[in-house]
């Protein structure tokens, strides 16, 4: 295979651009990229006859001469989803090549079914949801589905808290189906990264996560980078013990909540956890185990880690609000220093659009191997 010339990687560079920046004109182009007027002139003309670029809109600078015109990628080239599949919910974002968001759905994950009739609904969720992008010339490039449980290093489910999908080929079977490349991604990084793009931690190299949810989980970036490790077991927090035999996830993960109360003889409501606890002595226990349980989890995170920030998500999100002072005294009891402790504004969505963000960052390397190929 032969190296890409200039004029290709040229063609390469501008294609990259457009799909990244929103209302990129030919001059943006210019000042972007370090080439001349005149090169980017013949690349933009060539990609527009190849079908890649397609123009229109006007920039309306003030300045003489006729406004520039906008370049995105060509529609038909492709789309992208981003699923957060959760355990009672499966959240999808499709987007175009440029980022714009083309259609959000949401639905309750359906449970109960076995492993392959799991991924055929999981399928059946992704191709609906691609429908109503309304593109339809425009083929499904890349999907990336966060999943709650560890992704070993060949990309398939190492461990899940959904057991139907232990030792199943889910990333296969998918591909198959949707006809298109898949990427299975834990759910706290995932959570993490759309947090980093577009939520709390924008602009933060240094990051905590975690999602305290129907189960939970952990992340953190370092220098913008998430940390996976070696052996799919960074970010298992819940397993460090807590009060005898007891660990982490008993007490800050709704099941772990849940069966817990069961075993006292209490059916509780996540609303019950929220409210004052004036009745139940259950609901009390409840609120003082997630306190502490939360504060060890935080400061075992700092001493490790010390991120400059710490972003919650998850189901629980609305026990932890009401508990995030007592939970800052106590870290601050363990922990000299503690960072903000901000919790999500994503509305569930964080997984999902960092799922997303995953998926358009490997379909435009498609598309900039495709356009250095059309140039060759």
């Amino acid at each position: 295979m032969t190296s890409p010339s200039p004029r290709d990687l040229n063609r390469a560079a501008v294609m990259d651009l457009a799909m990244r920046h929103a209302n990129l004109t030919r001059n943006n182009a210019v000042e972007m990229s370090g080439l001349s007027k005149a090169t980017i002139s013949r690349v933009v003309d060539e990609l527009l006859a190849d079908g890649m670029l397609v123009e229109g809109g006007d920039n309306q600078t003030i300045g003489r001469g006729r406004p520039s015109r906008f370049l995105t990628a060509a529609p038909e080239l492709g789309m992208v989803i981003g699923v957060d599949m959760g355990i009672t919910t499966t959240r999808m974002l499709v987007a175009d090549l440029n980022g714009t968001v083309l259609a959000t759905v949401k639905r309750p994950t359906r449970n109960g079914l076995r492993a392959r009739a799991h991924g055929q609904w999981l399928a059946k969720q992704i191709a609906g949801s691609a429908r109503q992008a309304a593109m339809p010339h425009a083929p499904l490039l890349q999907t990336t589905v966060s999943v709650p449980g560890k992704i070993d290093s060949t990309g398939q489910i190492a461990r899940t808290a959904m057991p139907q999908l232990a030792d199943h080929d889910l990333r296969g079977q998918l591909a198959r189906e949707l006809g298109c490349d898949v990427r299975l991604e834990n759910d706290a990084n995932m959570a993490l990264r759309g947090e980093m793009t577009d939520g709390a931690a924008v602009g933060c190299p240094n990051v905590g996560m975690f999602v305290v949810s129907t189960a939970l989980s952990a992340a953190v970036a370092i220098d913008r980078a998430i940390l996976k490790g070696n052996r799919a077991v960074l970010g298992d927090i819940g397993r460090l013990p807590f009060e005898g035999t007891r660990c982490l996830s008993d007490v800050l993960s709704v099941s772990g909540i849940e069966h817990a109360a069961a075993a006292n003889g209490h059916a509780i409501q996540l609303d019950e956890l929220v409210a004052e606890p004036a009745g139940h002595p259950a609901v009390a226990k409840i609120r003082d185990d997630f306190t502490e349980g939360m504060a060890l989890a935080i400061s075992a995170m700092l001493l490790v880690v010390d991120p400059d920030l710490i972003v919650f998500n998850g189901r629980l999100l609305p026990l932890l609000e009401q508990l995030l002072d007592p939970i800052t005294e106590r870290v601050t009891s363990i922990v000299p220093a503690v960072p903000p402790l901000q919790l999500s504004q994503a509305d569930g969505f964080s997984g999902t659009r960092g799922a997303l963000t995953v998926a358009l960052e490997q379909a435009r390397k498609l598309i900039r191997e495709r356009t250095l190929d059309r140039a060759s």
